[in-house]
């Protein structure tokens, strides 16, 4: 995209020349050309500083600091669709492609739910006040690009969007030489050599967290363990979206509302409920209901609507297993759990030291709390 250089007040160009200016924002406009997600003003203040310092080797000053700050809200207020809006766009198409990998959607799904999912997304409160916040319009967010784009890397029309870090500078990025690395000898890794090889080895569980695959090799748990743990999720999920299915037509407001499906589409099922019911009390014969549900639509429009309604069961069974995997939990954790809960923020590497040293003061002084949480860590409860 093709930068546009927001005026520098007069009083203040001395601090920052024309031509450095200029170079500072080609390089924001470049990295929203390669998919970057600068929305806020603290966004831009990061690429800036960053980009100053790799151009010019210096920390930028507090007083350049205070014009680039100046500059990007004004700028970004008055014309927020030049780079803000561009920002939302690349985040929500890189949040939702990378939501369609972690669902394991397929091309038509994406196809069929996608601009439904991200219809609700722009719906939420949260992100309607960021968007208010940075004076952008949810009409501004290209719903149907973001589904082509995860459409087409899904289908390896295209390579997955890469996630840069706002810190790093923004390079050229290099063409790199196409090679294959020599195989290895099988004295250094032949398929005989790890101890983890054979029947009921790691490599033979698939589809597992990393966390479960870390769990596997320490020898926590067994790849027996896994194994029929993911064979009773499985029946449970099975049993769930045959609950789930049997119910749509009482929850077809419910998903028109979430945009999995259209008014008419709504309608239909449940008039296709209505004829399987009629089957159910002896009303009508099974050949007699095949050519009601023909007359309705063609088999190619019934087949739509039924994996549009699978999927909306589907995103209703993964809250439901998740709900009854937590009932499983015994209420004995319950205080180390809502320990954890309260002090997550110790994960994040911003709390300080401080944070993590108030945590563990108060389990020193909780013998009990202390061992209830080493226990649920050590899967005690397993």
């Amino acid at each position: 995209m093709e930068a546009t250089s927001p005026t520098i007040p007069h009083q203040d160009s001395e601090l920052v020349s024309a031509e450095l200016h200029r170079q500072l924002w080609s390089r924001i406009a470049g990295r929203l050309q390669r998919g970057d997600a600068l929305i806020t003003t603290a966004d831009f203040m990061t690429v800036l500083e960053v980009e100053y310092e790799a151009i010019t080797g210096d920390s930028v000053l507090p007083a350049m600091s205070d014009v680039f700050r100046k500059t990007i809200r004004s700028f970004n207020q008055d014309h927020p669709e030049r780079y803000v809006a561009v920002g939302v766009q690349n985040c929500v198409r890189r949040v939702f492609e990378a939501n369609c990998f972690k669902l394991e959607w397929d091309l038509q799904r994406i196809e069929d739910i996608g601009p439904g999912s991200i219809a609700r997304f722009k719906s939420r409160d949260l992100v309607q006040g960021l968007l208010r916040d940075v004076k952008v319009s949810t009409t501004a967010i290209d719903d149907l690009e973001c589904v082509q784009n995860a459409a087409d890397v899904i289908t390896g029309r295209k390579a997955r969007t890469e996630k840069h870090e706002l810190d790093e500078p923004l390079v050229a990025t290099p063409t790199l030489e196409v090679f294959e690395p020599e195989p290895e000898s099988e004295s250094e890794s032949g398929p005989e050599s790890g101890p983890e090889s054979g029947p009921g080895s790691v490599e033979e569980v698939e589809g597992v967290a990393d966390e479960t695959r870390d769990a596997l090799q320490d020898g926590t748990i067994s790849s027996a363990d896994v194994q029929a743990r993911q064979a009773e999720q499985d029946q449970t999920h099975d049993q769930l979206e045959q609950r789930e299915l049997a119910r749509a037509a009482e929850r077809v407001d419910q998903y028109v509302q979430q945009g999995y499906l259209t008014t008419d589409e709504g309608e239909t099922v449940r008039q296709l409920h209505e004829i399987d019911e009629r089957v159910q009390k002896g009303e009508i014969d099974d050949e007699e209901a095949s050519h009601l549900r023909n007359s309705l639509m063609t088999e190619d429009v019934r087949t739509k609507i039924e994996r549009k309604l699978k999927g909306a069961v589907d995103h209703a069974v993964r809250f439901l297993q998740a709900f009854e995997s937590m009932q499983r939990i015994s209420t004995s954790l319950d205080e180390g759990l809502r320990f954890l809960i309260h002090h997550k923020g110790i994960l994040d590497p911003g709390q300080g030291a401080r944070q993590r040293g108030l945590a563990a003061q108060e389990l020193l002084e909780d013998r009990e709390m202390l061992h209830q949480v080493i226990e649920i860590m050590d899967r005690k409860d397993q």
